[in-house]
């Protein structure tokens, strides 16, 4: 999944221990995850443009967004 291009950071919802969120960049490479070795834990993630994540297992995501500029 591509987040909005406003999104700064993620923070992944790992109070629940169950689930996990995979990062690559947009031709697939790993570049992190984040699971339940971070359980109990709200993680947050800063965010490149070029990256897209994909959960695995019951997580909750929500994106930190850019302002825009008017």
């Amino acid at each position: 999944m591509k987040p909005p291009s406003t999104v700064v950071a993620v923070i992944v919802d790992v109070t629940n221990k169950q689930g996990a969120i995979h990062i690559t960049n947009d031709d697939g490479t790993y570049i992190d995850m984040v699971g339940t070795e971070f359980a109990g834990y709200f993680v947050v993630v800063p965010w490149r443009y070029d990256w897209r994540l994909r959960g695995s297992g019951s997580i909750e995501v929500g994106y930190v967004l850019r302002k825009e500029r008017t």
